[in-house]
């Protein structure tokens, strides 16, 4: 009899205590600090809350004063929070979205997340609408987190380190239902799983930018180029000649920025590429390779060629379409030269109006190229001339149509034309 009465003398102390410590709790929900709500989450650790608990002393203000704080260690809080019940989930994912409903999407507090924890991105994986962790450019994903995120139902915006994944959580992102924006991805191989992932973004509509791709293998390659739409690799500095030849199936725009030193096998694949062909760092172009590239069919960006001989001029000026060597620092009376001058100056002309032609890396330039820009009266931008003679001064001053000119080049023609005038 004694035992039981100290027994429930000990219940009844216990329940005091935790009443204290609720009360204790909701006051520091209330101040809506993260400190303070760090310090709660830790006393109903020592309660070992449930959802009914959590639930009687969470409110959706208090949830919406506490996401809108904006702070990391709250967010992802509140996120591990909603996997313990369904009543939760959808009490912190609905106060989620009536937030993210009421401000500008830049502001949404998914936004302001720098790390993730396993449990916060299986709570978050849950909510009902786009996911955008642009935030996470610093965190190193896990194959956990990727593959708990991959199970959200809508669009799922991904950045963060993701050279520690494994093929499972590759696997897990091509399964994703939803459009998925991956960024920081650094390698598409030749396995199932990368496979399986560059099918998926090839399926998707709009751009596809792979700006931090460092690796592309042929298979990859092979799923990617059957995206309807324009493809983007900003710093993919190597392609194989397989890959070369998978790629430059690709009917649209592609741009490849950042491949300086091609082979003369991946020029030439390239070559036979349908579409919008930008190649801006290529620094060097033979006769070989500027005959390649003149089979292209459509605009070709060769902005980074400073310097041509005569006969890959002379191939280059054979290119039926828009040309662009906006690099290039001299124009010579060579004949392959003049070709090229005539080929840039005619494309200037449109069926309705003219298209400026960038020369903005020329300096030198030649009295014979200098006239073939005047026989198809361009419209070139010239604007870092410097070197040229008196002949070539007096053919720019015959043109029409303006050309985009530095001050010391327009006061040099302005002379030469005065002088033309007076003899």
């Amino acid at each position: 009899m004694l035992r039981a009465k100290q027994k429930a003398k000990q219940v009844k102390y216990a329940d005091s205590e935790a009443r204290v410590q609720l009360a204790k709790i909701k006051k520091l929900i209330n101040v809506t600090n993260p400190d303070s709500f760090v310090l709660a989450v830790q006393l109903m650790s020592t309660l070992d809350a449930d959802e009914n608990l959590w639930v009687s002393v969470l409110s959706e203000h208090q949830i919406k004063r506490l996401f809108k704080l904006k702070n990391n260690a709250v967010s992802n809080l509140l996120f591990e929070i909603a996997t313990m019940g369904l009543h939760l989930k959808k009490l912190i994912l609905n106060s989620l979205e009536k937030i993210n409903n009421s401000t500008k999407r830049y502001e949404s507090p998914i936004k302001k997340l720098e790390t993730l924890s396993v449990n916060a991105a299986t709570g978050l994986s849950a909510y009902n609408g786009e996911i955008d962790l642009s935030s996470l450019c610093k965190f190193t994903l896990t194959d956990d987190v990727v593959i708990a995120l991959a199970k959200h139902d809508g669009p799922l915006t991904l950045r963060g380190n993701p050279a520690g994944l494994s093929n499972l959580a590759f696997a897990a992102l091509a399964n994703h239902r939803g459009r998925i924006n991956f960024y920081d991805i650094v390698k598409l191989d030749n396995s199932d799983e990368h496979v399986a992932l560059a099918i998926k973004l090839s399926r998707q509509k709009g751009e596809l930018e792979m700006n931090k791709l460092v690796y592309l293998g042929d298979r990859s390659a092979e799923a990617l180029v059957k995206h309807k739409g324009n493809l983007r690799f900003g710093i993919l500095q190597h392609l194989s000649e397989s890959t070369a030849c998978s790629l430059a199936k690709h009917k649209g725009l592609l741009d490849l920025p950042a491949l300086k030193h091609p082979s003369d096998a991946v020029i030439a694949a390239l070559g036979g590429h349908i579409g919008n062909l930008h190649l801006e760092s290529m620094e060097a172009l033979t006769e070989a390779n500027a005959r390649a590239l003149a089979k292209h069919k459509g605009a070709l960006y060769l902005d980074g060629i400073v310097q041509l001989s005569d006969t890959a001029a002379a191939e280059l000026a054979k290119f039926p379409g828009w040309l662009n060597l906006g690099g290039l620092e001299s124009l010579s009376n060579l004949s392959g030269n003049v070709a090229l001058a005539s080929k840039l100056a005619k494309q200037s002309r449109k069926k309705k109006g003219f298209e400026m032609v960038w020369l903005g890396g020329l300096k030198n330039l030649s009295e014979k190229s200098a006239e073939a820009f005047i026989q198809y009266e361009a419209w070139i931008d010239l604007s870092s001339l410097s070197k040229f003679s008196a002949q070539t001064a007096s053919a720019l001053s015959k043109n029409k149509k303006a050309f985009l000119l530095n001050e010391k080049a327009k006061k040099y023609i302005s002379e030469c034309k005065a002088v033309l005038i007076r003899n």
